[in-house]
């Protein structure tokens, strides 16, 4: 037989490394790009999350979707009628007036109440939407401007072309500009820098440093479901449902993108709807299409609940109880909230809050605060009790034991009367009595001739530190501002993960004993 021929392999040549005389200009490159389309390279940061975030008026809602809505993201509020979406969206419109932010409101439905708005946020309709002269000229500036689009296209362009002219804001080194464009030369040159400030070019471009990195707008829709198209304006017969995904589908990603680089934010809310003839799937839906659901960065559901599901005695769906004060009643109805999306914290997030609508006969409306600061320490496992609340937020609270309608008027009526009659004691306050007690006593003539004035002052002190002091509101709101709160929240749902296998584990034994 013959014998195989072995071809022996060819050696692999090394690879000689090349070194490049004229090394490549990457950095020059990009910024001449840049410069030209106006796409400059950004940090990726957002800040502080927390501290830039809108809060929107709702203690519950802050912790469950990470501390607010931060600056530059699409929120998306759905439900069916009665849950409390307009609600919602006027608390947290209220939070954005308070805190300055510009805001546009698009009232698709023209439902807006103006006797609801103005109770919510808590100041005169004239102040809120602004008052204009004869010739048109602001007299008294805006908070809000309330706009009614007629076509769903108009209220977007609307949004985009605000953008448009509205500046980049982007962190630098801790530090946030505002950005804009060589057209603004004049007017940035010409303004004297505040002191610590400054503003410097790069790229063809100014930025300019500013205080902060919160929102430097924000938008809210009431609602998608009724934002009507262009298309179906001319032709009313034909596909409605598919004409309003496609409208949806070509102009919300004309806002979206730039939402991040403005740092504007969309509130929106939207209707849940019920097909009847779904018979094996869930006959909820939203309407609008798909992408509706794929843009938010936040999606948050509420559906209005029975006395008895929301944990509470009774039955139907409003629920009575005693007012503050012990006289008359209140009147309320539960709102359940799911967390369906959230890409800025822990989505699939649920709790309640109540709606408070009627008080000793008279409309209220809006959020129930006292409801909301206890809905809040028990998701953050700082109240235990039931007949004897006992209190762990860290303030003069936790010196006694409440009843619920003394925690009640703790909340909504707090005052200085309240701080003596339950004797808080508290060193700053002691502090200031010590003061009053010595400029009572004094014998020197200099001091009792000014005595009175500096005793009313005190006085006025003492009053509004004991007031400071009684806010738990504010002291569960302080916890959220330094990310406390959202340790003690997850540690609460793991004790009572924790409590819940065990009981299981004990029944599973029992029985099969």
């Amino acid at each position: 037989m013959s014998k195989a021929v072995v071809v022996a392999k060819p050696k692999k040549e090394k690879l000689v490394p090349v070194i490049l005389t004229a090394p490549l200009r990457l950095d020059e490159i990009v910024n001449e790009v840049s410069a030209k389309l106006k796409m400059m390279p950004v940090n990726i940061s957002r800040g502080n999350l927390i501290e830039d975030a809108m809060s929107t008026g709702c203690l519950t809602m802050d912790l469950l979707i990470g501390g607010g809505f931060p600056p530059g993201t699409w929120v998306t509020v759905r439900g069916k009628t009665g849950s409390g979406k307009s609600t919602f969206l006027y608390y947290t419109l209220r939070k954005a007036v308070e805190w300055g932010v510009p805001v546009f409101f698009l009232d698709y439905e023209g439902s807006t109440s103006p006797d609801l708005l103005t109770r919510i946020i808590g100041m005169p309709l004239e102040k809120i939407m602004g008052v204009k002269d004869a010739k048109g000229n602001w007299v008294v500036s805006p908070l809000m401007r309330y706009i009614q689009p007629t076509l769903a296209e108009d209220g977007f362009r609307f949004m985009h072309r605000i953008m448009k002219q509205v500046p980049d804001k982007v962190e630098r080194d801790g530090k946030w500009y505002l950005v804009y464009d060589k057209e603004w030369k004049d007017d940035i040159e010409g303004t004297k820098e505040k002191p610590g400030y400054k503003h410097f070019r790069e790229n063809g471009r100014f930025f300019v440093e500013t205080d902060e990195g919160g929102a430097q707008a924000i938008f809210f829709i009431d609602s998608l479901a009724a934002m009507f198209p262009e298309s179906r304006d001319e032709d009313d017969e034909a596909s409605p449902m598919a004409k309003m995904a496609r409208m949806f589908s070509e102009n919300i990603p004309m806002v979206k993108t730039k939402l991040a680089s403005k740092r504007v934010s969309i509130v929106a809310a939207n209707q849940i709807r019920t097909n009847p003839m779904a018979r094996f799937v869930n006959p909820d839906y939203e309407p609008g299409g798909q992408a509706l659901a794929f843009y938010p960065d936040a999606i948050i559901d509420l559906t209005a609940i029975a006395v008895s599901t929301a944990g509470e005695k009774g039955k139907g769906n409003v629920h009575e109880e005693p007012c503050a004060d012990g006289v008359s009643f209140d009147r309320y109805h539960y709102t359940k909230v799911f967390i369906t999306k959230n890409k800025k914290f822990s989505p699939y997030r649920k709790s309640k809050f109540r709606i408070w609508f009627e008080h000793k006969g008279q409309s209220r409306g809006g959020i129930d605060p006292f409801y909301d600061v206890l809905n809040y320490m028990k998701e953050t496992g700082q109240v235990k009790g039931n007949k004897a609340l006992t209190i762990t937020v860290p303030g003069v609270w936790t010196q006694r034991t409440w009843t619920y309608l003394e925690l009640k008027a703790l909340i909504l009526l707090p005052s200085a009367d309240l701080y003596k009659e339950y004797k808080f004691k508290d060193p700053d306050v002691r502090e200031l009595r010590n003061k009053m007690k010595e400029l009572k006593e004094s014998k020197d003539p200099k001091v009792i001739k000014t005595r009175e004035p500096v005793l009313e002052k005190l006085q006025n002190k003492v009053d509004a530190l004991m007031l400071t002091k009684l806010n738990l509101r504010e002291a569960c709101h302080a916890q959220i501002l330094d990310s406390t709160a959202f340790k003690m929240y997850f540690d609460t749902l793991a004790t009572r993960a924790l409590q819940k296998a065990e009981a299981e584990e004990s029944k599973s034994k029992d029985f099969g004993e």
